[in-house]
Order: structure tokens, then sequence, then C-alpha cells
């Protein structure tokens, strides 16, 4: 049995699961986790109802996964929808929470969606902000009196709600979940794939300015005086929101930059929106896992889980997530290009090391398997689901 393998105890009680959030075939973060965390507790044993939140001009085609879509800007839907699901009986309800998935000043329309249901709800919170705006303070105190639980996926989130917002509510902190994969050489995988045979960095996401992919690029001239044949992999789509707004110049000026600097031999930009399979692909076969986000309040991200989970080595500027899963030598400060490439040489260039990094990784990412995952979040919703049926809401 794998580490931390879970078996189905004899007093395991099965919940009917009505989750909220973006799903595929939307392309960001949270619409993936949705649908895993879906799976993820269907396996464990729950029956899991999914309602799915649409942004306008939206034209998804969602299949069978999907019971039910909202739109995001149409008020009136929220509580119709939500008396649906009533209908279904669900015993608790999870929501994935983040700003801009619902509508309203700040998602405050998420209320009436809560309201309607009269069932106990968790909150899923994929950003916690320390220092909010009036709208976003007024919303989150809104959803706070009426959530059963909350869950975040780091310690400094449990920090920032306690300190910031000074809720009462019960806090799971549950690590993103992330896939179970034996550990492989990067080279045997990039054999696999059709990759040259060079030291490769990797960078994954939805591409948009946020990303700090300007400071990679900046490093590669160092890295490359150290590491010649060093390969720079940035693997993914363009964010949908930029490219409806300014198609691919973000794109291209990134190209440009390295032109500029002399690299872009050593840059390789892959304009494509991968599966789950194909981002542990292409993980599995990178020395290196480069993530130079700019924003140093993110709390979660998933894409780092991943990265982590499969074992890969990875240096990152310090974001909350970031601080909270990597040593010290790992971190680089926002933007510094020069201390990038300082972090990235030693472990490109001693596969020893770069080795025992990605073993340690792997190991300690077990705890956060998608059973694991799924069994700590089925107790969190349990104990939600053992609360009144119907939530007394206070007054604001």
């Amino acid at each position: 049995m794998r580490p931390h393998a879970q078996s189905v105890m004899p007093n395991f009680h099965a919940l009917r699961i009505a989750l909220i959030g973006n799903h595929p075939p939307r392309r960001c973060g949270i619409a993936t986790y949705t649908r895993d965390v879906a799976a993820a507790l269907r396996a464990a044993g729950h029956a899991v109802h999914v309602t799915a939140m649409s942004e306008p001009g939206s034209t998804h085609a969602y299949g069978a996964a999907v019971d039910l879509v909202v739109p995001r800007d149409l008020r009136a839907a929220y509580a119709a929808t939500e008396r649906a699901i009533a209908r279904w009986r669900p015993d608790v309800v999870l929501v994935q929470h983040e700003f801009g998935i619902f509508g309203g000043p700040a998602g405050l329309w998420l209320t009436d969606l809560l309201d309607a249901a009269r069932v106990p709800a968790i909150l899923q919170l994929h950003t916690v902000l320390g220092h909010p705006d009036r709208d976003q303070r007024a919303a989150m105190d809104a959803l706070y009196r009426r959530a059963a639980g909350i869950v975040v996926m780091a310690r400094s989130g449990r920090d920032i709600l306690r300190g910031t917002y000074g809720t009462g509510v019960p806090i799971d902190v549950i690590p993103h979940g992330v896939p179970d994969h034996p550990p492989v050489q990067p080279a045997a995988m990039r054999r696999r794939l059709g990759w040259p045979e060079r030291p490769t960095l990797l960078t994954f996401g939805l591409l948009s300015p946020g990303k700090g992919i300007e400071t990679a690029i900046e490093a590669l001239p160092a890295i490359l005086e150290r590491v010649p044949d060093v390969r720079y992999v940035l693997l993914g789509a363009t964010h949908p929101a930029l490219l409806a707004q300014e198609g691919e110049r973000y794109r291209d000026g990134l190209a440009a930059r390295a032109r500029q600097l002399g690299v872009d031999h050593a840059l390789n930009m892959e304009n494509r929106y991968v599966d789950d399979g194909d981002l542990c692909d292409a993980l599995r076969a990178a020395d290196l896992y480069v993530t130079p986000y700019l924003n140093p309040e993110q709390i979660t991200s998933g894409t780092l889980a991943y990265a982590l989970a499969c074992g890969v080595p990875t240096v990152s500027t310090p974001y909350r997530h970031a601080e909270e899963v990597l040593e010290p030598d790992f971190l680089f400060p926002f933007g510094d290009a020069g201390a990038l490439a300082a972090r990235s040489v030693p472990l490109l260039s001693r596969p020893s090391l770069r080795d025992a990094v990605g073993r340690g990784l792997w190991t300690a990412s077990r705890a956060a398997i998608w059973p694991v995952h799924a069994s700590r979040l089925g107790e969190a919703l349990r104990a939600a689901a053992r609360t009144a049926n119907v939530l007394a809401i206070p007054a604001a």
C-alpha cells in the first residue's frame, strides 16, 4: 500500500454534496480543481452534484459532468438555481470561492444562493486577502456569517482569516490535492515526449503579466553562462481574458525580449492548453520548475503543488504558498533575475543534488494525493453537515 493510502472505514458516512465553482471546459485553475475534487470525492464514496458558474458570453459545452449552470451576472438565477439544488436534498454545500467567480460587488450575490439552499455550507477559499477593499470586506463578512466551515490550502490563509476578519467559523487547512505518479528520471520522460536531451526549466500556466515570466527570461543569460545548453519551456495558452482584450501582444512581447537578450534559442513557448496528464508528463520531463509570480499574497498555486508532487525541484518567488512549502534556499526575491539564476544553476548543473531534492519533495507530497485530500475534505464536510440543517443567518 502506498503511504497514506486510504481505506473505507466501517463508520464511513457518505454525503450528498452540492459542489459550486467553475468547471472545464472553462480554462482556469479553479475549474480544473472543481473537476478533480468532484472526482476524488466520488471515488471516496460521496455523491456530488456540480453547479458551474458561467462568465458573460461563454458557451461552454459542459456535458454530463455539470448538473446546473448559473450565469454569473444574472442575479435572479442565484436563488432560483439554489432552490433547484435544494430539491436534490444535499447534506452540505461546498463552494469554490474566488473573487470574480460570482456576481455582484466582490461576488456578494453568492449569499443569495446560500440563503436559498438553507443547508450548511463550506467555503473553500482560493484567495485570502490580507487587505481587502470595502466591497471585498463586506462580501466576505456576509459569507462568513453564512458558513458552517472554511477550508484554506495554506496555514497563512488561516492566520489572515483570524487576524484580519476575526471569524469564529471553524477553519481547516487542507493542502491542494495532487495526482499520485511514481518518480521518473527527467531524461527518460524527455525521450518519451520527444524533447531534446538538454537541461530543462519549465513554467506552466495561463500566460498573463502577473506570472513574472519576464524575470525568468531575463535570468537566462546568466544561466546560459553556466549551463550553455539549457532550455526554458514556457507551456500554456494565453489567459482567455487577456487574449480577448489584446490578442497575443503580451506573448509576442516576451518573445521580443528574449531576442533582445540573445536567448531566444533557449526559449520554447508552447501556446496550448494542456490537461492534467500532459502537464504531469511535462513536469516530470523538467529538471527544474520555476514560478516567478509577482503577487506576494498568492495563497494557492495548483501548478506548484503538482510540480512538487511530481518530484520536480522548484525555485520560486516568496508568495505565501511557496514560502510554506519550499526551503529558503529555493526562494528568490520578486523580480530579481540574478537571484533566480543563482538559485537555478546548482540544481541544473548537479544531478545528484537535483535528484535528492526531488525525492524529498515527492515523498512529502504523498500527504496531499487526491485520496488523502478527499478524505480530509470529507471530514470537514461531515462536521459542517452535523450543524443545524437550517442555518441561522444573523443580521448584518
